[in-house]
């Protein structure tokens, strides 16, 4: 890294520079001449650059993003992060030292000082850039946008456009900016020691060569290929990797044309380029595939710039090409994941359809022979009863204890089996003899569900904790079996000589399903509970935890309430614990089920 401390003046300079306000960065460099360098270090290599002095003054830049110039630098909170950033590093930086930091609104910048007479009177930073390596937390931008009160729209494609470069890339490219400030350093000193214009042109003229020399050296060391050709397409200068594609050495090179190393169609394209680039008089990029010396090939994206001299006259095309082959490689592989993942996703929607009508089928089929079969039970199974109570009726005082006892059994069973075929008909029957929906108040539903237990309540003594509940959309008649199911299992399963007590109530806050409202009602006991690793069984129809000798029923009541919670296309689970009870929580339309599809 060059020294910018170098060139130190001689006593007599000293003593002039002392409190001189001449020693103001912009009062000591030649602002114009940095600001077309500037200009054209961007045109080569996209980077923004700035010179800032001390203060947080901007003297130079170019090449700012959007994101800088039409919202950070706008907004007072924003353009004061901007300054502080600036301002964070301006002071006690060693000559030749480059730092990247990332400043309070995001993005990183990279500085390196400047030093005139071997005091630090500014610096030099290129930034408003990503590290491609890095991961970029976009909520923090969308968040910085809502916060400061920016166009959140043209804000995030301000952002989505700042580029990202590698570290390595940012480096090579801060060494020259290093040997720049270097330059400038001489520049500026030189300007301070000379009295006459005669000495400051002599003066202006070896800064300018020496800055020659220093960007022929940055242009030789980037891995683009780098070419310049004069305004009749005869080639001025090249770097080393330009010298790989065409197999000759930058000697051999200048002052020839495409024609003398490219086949005519290669040529033509590359002259057509040129001409488009001096005709619009601004870079002209394309894409293009080409083959190498050595034989190998890659995809170049050449961006070719016009060169003006201060006439207005264009001094040559300046162009570049970026290996972009990796990106195309890695684009056609995306479009081919893209394609089979479509063609996938194509293929599982269609079994999961064809599977979902077999489903739907199924279950008509098994709801419609569950309907049959229980309704065809009914005959058989009165004339079992009615045989039975005849019977009894007429043939008990014949009957020793033992047969007595076998026609209390088939009495015992004849009733079971009607209770079993009455619930498997309910359960048949909830989606196909439901009642259309209309606007129910549980309240209601639960003081009437309550008055047809009362009776079991009272027995075991039972007691009720009723909320405010809301107003649903739904099947009443459903509601009430649905109400009625669960607290009777919360009186049915207490616990030994503890009274149960049945909390209802719905949950503060109304859930989002579907985008349509559903409400949460949950039904607490303080009864005996179940293991939660039999959740899923108690759902199923004629599962049953415990045996019929303890508790009576079927086994149907909670597959029959997931069936109606189903059809008003809720959810239901439950929570438990032994010896402490459970909870039953299930959820309800409110105002927006669509009923036709009911």
């Amino acid at each position: 890294m060059g020294d910018n401390c170098a060139n130190l003046p001689n006593d007599e300079t000293m003593d002039f520079l002392d409190g001189s306000s001449e020693m103001e960065l912009q009062n000591i460099i030649d602002v114009e001449e940095i600001q077309l360098i500037m200009d054209d270090f961007h045109h080569l290599t996209k980077m923004a650059t700035a010179i800032i002095d001390l203060n947080g003054k901007v003297i130079e830049a170019t090449g700012w993003q959007d994101i800088c110039t039409k919202f950070h630098r706008i907004n007072p909170l924003t353009s004061s992060n901007c300054t502080a950033s600036d301002l964070f590093l301006a002071k006690n930086l060693k000559a030749g030292e480059i730092v990247d930091y990332k400043c309070q609104n995001g993005l990183w910048d990279v500085v390196t000082p400047l030093f005139v007479a071997g005091r630090h009177i500014g610096n030099i930073f290129t930034g408003q850039f990503f590290y491609d390596d890095e991961v970029i937390d976009e909520s923090f931008f969308r968040e910085q946008a809502q916060k400061f009160n920016f166009d959140e729209e043209a804000y995030m494609d301000a952002f989505r456009r700042v580029p990202r470069y590698s570290r390595e890339k940012v480096q090579n490219l801060m060494n020259f900016l290093v040997k720049f400030a270097a330059y400038i350093s001489r520049m500026s000193l030189m300007n301070l020691q000379l009295k006459k214009e005669i000495q400051i042109r002599h003066q202006v003229e070896n800064a300018l060569n020496e800055n020659e020399i220093h960007l022929r050296t940055l242009l030789k060391t980037i891995p683009d290929l780098v070419w310049l050709k004069d305004p009749q397409g005869y080639f001025c200068f090249c770097n080393s990797r330009f010298e790989s594609f065409l197999g000759y050495a930058e000697k051999d090179i200048i002052g020839k044309s495409d024609y003398d190393f490219l086949d005519s169609e290669l040529a033509d394209f590359f002259t057509k380029h040129d001409s488009e680039a001096a005709k619009s008089g601004k870079p002209c990029t394309i894409e293009r595939e080409i083959i190498f010396a050595d034989g190998h090939s890659e995809i170049l994206e050449i961006i070719s710039s016009p060169m003006f001299m201060k006439s207005g006259q264009i001094s040559g095309i300046l162009s570049i090409g970026h290996d972009i082959t990796a990106h195309k490689l890695a684009e056609m592989k995306l479009r081919s994941s893209e394609l089979k993942i479509r063609e996938l996703n194509l293929g599982l929607e269609k079994k999961v359809q064809q599977r979902t009508a077999q489903l739907e089928s199924s279950n008509k089929e098994l709801e419609s022979f569950a309907y049959i079969a229980s309704h065809d039970l009914q005959e058989p199974l009165r004339k079992v009863q009615a045989f039975s109570d005849r019977l009894k009726t007429r043939y008990a005082s014949v009957l020793d204890e033992k047969g007595l006892d076998y026609l209390t059994r088939m009495e015992a069973s004849g009733k079971r089996m009607q209770k079993m075929v009455n619930d498997l008909l309910a359960f048949s029957r909830v989606k196909t003899r439901g009642e259309s929906f209309e606007s129910v108040n549980l309240n209601d539903i639960v003081d009437n569900a309550i008055a047809d237990v009362e009776i079991h309540a009272i027995e075991c003594g039972a007691s009720f904790e009723i909320a405010a509940l809301p107003v649903v959309e739904a099947d009443p008649m459903q509601m009430q079996q649905l109400f009625m199911n669960l607290i009777s299992n919360g009186i049915k399963f207490h616990r030994e000589n503890v009274p149960p007590v049945i909390k209802i109530y719905s949950n503060a806050s109304s859930i989002n399903q579907d985008q349509d409202n559903f409400c949460e009602i949950v039904i607490e006991d303080n009864g005996i509970g179940f293991e939660i690793q039999y959740l899923d069984r108690i759902f199923k129809p004629f599962q049953r935890l415990h045996g019929r000798g303890k508790f009576e029923g079927t086994g149907i009541g909670l597959s029959i309430c997931q069936r109606i919670i189903e059809r008003h296309r809720g959810c239901i689970s439950a929570i438990s614990e032994i010896g402490i009870g459970s909870k039953f929580i299930f959820t309800l339309p409110i105002l927006n089920v669509k009923r036709s599809e009911i």
